[in-house]
């Protein structure tokens, strides 16, 4: 089955998502630009942060997951789920021996900046840190670091789209992942990246909806028309 997620990400508080380039910026955790200097979310952020949903709710119905993010431990090679098969989340997301039958697009800023708005626009801030000690559990001497960070002031949301080829089953596990999903990016245990999930599936290449996401549930488009 053909099936197709346009996937909006309404972002409720400030966040980053991270470049390992500093790219001429002064923070350590710089934010992640286009060429127009607008923030994005790249699709192998959505991608990451969608399996790790995935797989929480896998696990809460009893399904056996493989030991990612490690690769020996992935399927088909698990000694989890058994040699030679794919657990749920690697049939969706792939693993280093099993391509994904999903492709995410990056999601570009939808509001309140559309595509090509002028990068002058784009205000970000620093947030402070300091790096700790797993071992001593005290601040480590002399690594303060900064992180940049993008809050406007106004409602901030991106756009893009998951789509491929997959079974029902997994369709499913694929809708309960995008209702859990509640962070992107870093530093999400410290209240960044925080948002709120919309959605809607069109199926073997619709040009409408047959379900929508919104407020934490999917309802039928037939239902809420």
């Amino acid at each position: 089955m053909r099936v197709r997620i346009q996937v909006t990400l309404h972002m409720t508080n400030a966040f980053n998502i991270g470049t390992g380039a500093m790219a001429g910026s002064p923070a350590n955790k710089p934010l992640v630009k286009n060429r127009q200097g607008l923030p994005y979310i790249p699709g192998s952020t959505l991608k990451g942060r969608l399996r790790h949903a995935c797989e929480a709710v896998a696990r809460t119905q009893g399904e056996q997951i493989c030991g990612s993010p490690v690769p020996e431990r992935m399927c088909p090679d698990s000694e989890e789920v058994g040699r030679g098969q794919l657990c749920p989340a690697c049939r969706l997301f792939g693993s280093p021996w099993y391509t994904s039958p999903l492709r995410f697009s990056d999601l570009t800023l939808i509001s309140p900046f559309k595509p090509g708005s002028e990068a002058k626009a784009i205000r970000t801030n620093l947030r402070h840190g300091v790096s700790l000690s797993r071992q001593r559990r005290v601040a480590e001497e002399d690594l303060l670091y900064t992180t940049e960070v993008f809050l406007p002031g106004g409602q901030v949301a991106f756009q893009g789209w998951v789509e491929g080829n997959i079974q029902d089953a997994d369709l499913t596990l694929l809708q309960d992942g995008l209702t859990s999903l509640y962070a992107v990016g870093g530093r999400k245990t410290g209240g960044l990246g925080w948002l709120k999930v919309e959605a809607e599936l069109f199926l073997d290449g619709a040009e409408t909806p047959v379900r929508r996401l919104k407020e934490g549930r999917w309802q039928d488009v037939q239902a809420t028309a």
